[in-house]
């Protein structure tokens, strides 16, 4: 090696997709929410208030929620494709479970991941107006590096977390593993997202000659 080179070591890839199609297709989105609503109590699982639908909300047969479906995993093929050029990510299978969640003026997501899963994400809805500077609302994501808070350096970098604004249309894919939370928003309105969680499986016959 003949010059000095820099090499990020542990990098955690967060991908923001802006839908080009969210103006078509959120409205059917948004009022397949509100059915569930009607139909389902709702449960308890990193939520502190707020509704958190149950099942798998890309089982239904809903043109919207089929072009949503394609759009995410067209998004992580994507991803894959920036991280590993010419890796396997192509022969692999995703399997993507969805769920809904509503969230009113105070409620929000306490600190959790996703065990068990590869990729998880959300895409949003619709999201209330909130202060420019404001934390209201927004999704964190912990720095996953043990001590990397211990001793505070200038630059996003090394900031022990980083922070997404939420804006209806937006698509969002980090490491399932990856801590993260949502912080309460106060209004007005609620904050309406789609989250989901992805597993990847080799497909069949991938790597045989």
């Amino acid at each position: 090696m003949s010059q000095a080179s820099l090499h990020l070591l542990f990098a955690t890839p967060l991908w923001l997709a802006p839908w080009a199609q969210a103006e078509v297709h959120n409205p059917v989105l948004l009022a397949t929410v509100r059915a569930l609503q009607q139909q389902q109590a709702g449960a308890v699982v990193s939520n502190v208030g707020g509704w958190h639908s149950t099942g798998n909300l890309f089982t239904l047969d809903i043109p919207a929620v089929r072009e949503l479906h394609g759009y995410i995993l067209a998004q992580l093929g994507h991803l894959l494709g920036e991280l590993e050029p010419g890796s396997k990510g192509s022969q692999q299978q995703a399997t993507l479970t969805g769920w809904a969640n509503v969230l009113p003026p105070g409620g929000y997501h306490k600190l959790h991941h996703h065990p068990g899963q590869h990729w998880s994400g959300c895409y949003y809805l619709m999201v209330p107006p909130t202060e420019p500077d404001s934390q209201a609302g927004r999704l964190e994501l912990l720095d996953p590096r043990s001590g990397a808070d211990q001793l505070p350096q200038p630059g996003q970098f090394f900031s022990p977390s980083a922070t997404v604004t939420a804006q209806a249309g937006l698509l969002v894919l980090f490491p399932a593993w990856l801590n993260h939370m949502v912080h309460p928003h106060n209004g007005p309105g609620e904050r309406i997202a789609i989250a989901f969680n992805i597993h990847l499986e080799e497909a069949m016959g991938a790597g045989k000659a």
